[in-house]
């Protein structure tokens, strides 16, 4: 009796439980589920290893173009709700439209032509630069205005003060305050060719050396050096105005160095440095153009636009080159 009792309990011992796995009476290890189809326990799972990622049966598996956004969304699991989504973060307006337009110069590899506008005071630059740009932009092309000295900037506040006699900085330093002040904008020049932009300027280098060397004991070799290596224009425009209808045009004398007998010791300057032919600015690359001021407003600017066009497309077949250089 004794040992039907223990028999009994050994083989009741051996019986799978409700739900779970069974386990041999042998070795006293598990042995999977009892049967097939039998609900495995929580227990069950406690040992398992999850399946690879890619190693999901193919009824599982997104698939579609849309495929991306819906394996991230069931990363949660069964019953949870998707991860959101992280917005797309976008560029300013501002900062796409400059970066469409540099894509755009770099794609059609033609830059923008560097065109300057010289002559002594009073003689119409500042109109008819403005009225260049004006015009070719209406033509289509990308073109923006630009003056030396460059008076927003801190050396240009010293400069605006010298230059309406609120201050006074002696010769030599003042030159150099002149060039640093171009200098200062180079980067913004190179920039703005390389993206295909016209740009024109409303004097350059040429004024600073020979304003300077108009001066007692300045000779134009010394002030030329600071200058050696600026971005080279492509035209350079030079309006001759006598000096007697100069002093005779509006607000003639309001700024230091505009008296007839410095100015007309500044034009001699102009022509020397036009009329020497060891100036790189005189060759087919940097063509110097003389336009007679004296004529109507109009006929100047219909004469400048001529030259900047036939500059604007001369310039997009070459590269920048160097003042002086």
């Amino acid at each position: 009796m004794g040992e039907r009792l223990g028999s009994d309990r050994l083989l009741r011992g051996a019986e799978p439980r409700p739900g779970g796995p069974s386990q041999s009476p042998e070795l006293g290890l598990d042995a999977g589920p009892s049967a097939p189809g039998a609900a495995e326990g929580p227990r069950a799972f406690r040992g398992r290893r999850r399946p690879a990622r890619g190693s999901r049966p193919a009824a599982h598996r997104p698939e579609g173009p849309a495929a991306p956004a819906r394996a991230r969304a069931g990363r949660g699991g069964p019953g949870r709700p998707p991860a959101p989504e992280e917005p797309m973060r976008r560029r300013p307006i501002a900062a796409r439209g400059r970066v469409a337009r540099a894509a755009a110069g770099a794609m059609a590899g033609r830059r923008g032509a560097l065109i300057v506008l010289e002559g002594v005071d009073r003689a119409g630059k500042s109109t008819q630069s403005r009225k260049l740009v004006a015009a070719l932009c209406a033509a289509g092309h990308r073109a923006e205005l630009l003056r030396f000295p460059e008076r927003s900037t801190e050396i240009g506040k010293l400069l605006t003060a010298y230059l309406e006699k609120k201050s006074e900085v002696e010769d030599h330093s003042v030159h150099l305050l002149f060039s640093a002040n171009r200098w200062e904008q180079v980067p913004l020049i190179k920039e703005k060719l390389s993206q295909g932009v016209t740009l024109v300027v409303d004097r350059y280098a040429f004024s600073g050396v020979a304003f300077t060397s108009a001066k007692e004991d300045f000779s134009l070799d010394w002030c030329k050096q600071p200058d050696v290596g600026l971005p080279k224009p492509d035209l350079v425009v030079f309006l001759r105005l006598g000096l007697a209808a100069a002093a005779a045009r509006g607000e003639f004398g309001r700024e230091r160095y505009e008296s007839q007998p410095f100015q007309e010791r500044a034009l001699q300057r102009f022509d020397q440095l036009m009329g020497d032919s060891t100036l790189n600015w005189q060759r087919p690359s940097s063509a110097v153009q003389t336009v007679d001021a004296a004529k109507s407003v109009e006929e100047v600017h219909r004469e400048i636009c001529q030259l900047a066009e036939d500059a604007i497309r001369a310039a997009a077949q070459r590269p920048l080159g160097e003042l002086w250089r």
